[in-house]
């Protein structure tokens, strides 16, 4: 249960981000939502290929209309995952399997699975795989 209260914690933040998004952005109703359309399991024949894994889309940001999304990367190939940039928005990643080596501003910090890793908008942030194990982690933001 204690790997799990980070997760918790950070779903929380999530779902709170989400709802203020939700009421500055009103929704289209050009989108019908239902059971079968908002609950994405994973499936393998859906992955995209990357240069160093593959990347899954749970939900792409045109799918949320807010722009929220969250996809899941995979990196098994190369070390360099997601370089070093920086954007308005602010992005999080959720490590799920591996250790890694996260990017914030001009400093790195070695991480392991059960880390959320919150990059700041306009801020320099990045991942790359940290050793010869493969890392799995969840990139979730707010594209707008």
């Amino acid at each position: 249960m204690k790997e799990l209260f980070p997760f918790l914690v950070f779903l929380g933040s999530i779902l709170i981000c989400g709802n203020l998004s939700a009421q500055q952005h009103p929704q289209d109703t050009t989108i019908r939502y239902s059971i079968n359309n908002c609950v994405v399991p994973f499936t393998k024949s859906e992955i995209t290929p990357t240069k160093s894994g593959y990347a899954f889309w749970y939900l792409p940001k045109e799918f949320t209309q807010s722009g929220f999304n969250v996809k899941l990367s995979y990196v098994d190939k190369a070390t360099a995952t997601h370089a070093p940039h920086q954007h308005p928005n602010d992005e999080c990643y959720f490590i799920l399997e591996g250790r890694a080596t996260v990017i914030i501003g001009n400093k790195e910090m070695r991480v392991r699975p059960g880390t959320c890793v919150y990059c700041p908008g306009g801020v320099l942030h990045g991942i790359k795989k940290a050793g010869r194990k493969s890392i799995k982690y969840l990139v979730i933001n707010n594209a707008l």
